[in-house]
């Protein structure tokens, strides 16, 4: 059961790690993606983000043990080159951005004794290249951190990389295809990226990006 206990454990740094490093991939590339043609698009000011969860605690079947979780975060992203917005008049340009987050995650695991805090700081550097309407290379470059409560006085810095080719098929649908060096499964590995953005409509956008 303790096994299986640290396993839950893993399982939730796991998912903090996922989001942290994709959300502002995610946001980026949205907004690039998306900027054409749309008037709402804000204009040059910053992007805030914030996220709040909760699971309430419960006991976990009869082994008198207990769950729960709840989590927050905050993230920023701040263009320095090209703003958000794109008038689609010239479709060739460049556009940078720097960005950072904090999230913290605790939760009560069954067979650990107290709470397990996770805690986890990203900040970085992204680029996007506007090839044409319909292709662009966004690149992003970064560092952090993300640790427990019994590790986090000495912090081990983790470096994160990515490239993503982002192809307009049409006025509702962009594909986006690449690779990341990321720390998503505990270990630096180079892992494939693959995503779709959908515009069912004027100022709806959904998009799913993440590593395969």
């Amino acid at each position: 059961m303790q096994h299986q206990a640290r396993s839950i454990t893993h399982m939730a740094a796991a998912q903090w790690i996922v989001r942290s490093i994709m959300l502002v991939s995610i946001l980026g590339i949205a907004r690039a993606a998306a900027a054409q043609g749309d008037s709402s698009t804000p204009g040059s000011g910053p992007n805030f983000s914030v996220s709040f969860g909760a699971t309430p605690t419960a006991t976990v079947g009869d082994s008198g043990q207990s769950y729960g979780h709840r989590d927050a975060g905050f993230g920023v992203s701040v263009p320095i080159k090209g703003g958000w917005d794109w008038d689609g008049k010239d479709p060739s340009g460049f556009r940078l951005m720097v960005h950072g987050g904090f999230h913290v995650d605790s939760s009560t695991i069954p067979y650990e004794p107290g709470r397990r805090d996770l805690y986890n700081m990203d900040v970085g550097v992204s680029g996007l290249h506007m090839l044409s309407r319909e292709n662009q290379i966004s690149w992003s470059v970064g560092g952090g951190f993300a640790e427990d409560n019994q590790t986090i006085t000495h912090p081990k810095p983790r470096l994160s990389a990515r490239v993503i080719a982002i192809h307009r098929t049409s006025e509702n649908l962009t594909l986006m295809y690449g690779g990341a060096y990321t720390f998503v499964l505990g270990r630096g590995r180079v892992l494939p990226i693959f995503g779709v953005l959908w515009r069912p409509s004027r100022g709806t956008t959904i998009n799913v990006l993440g590593p395969i």
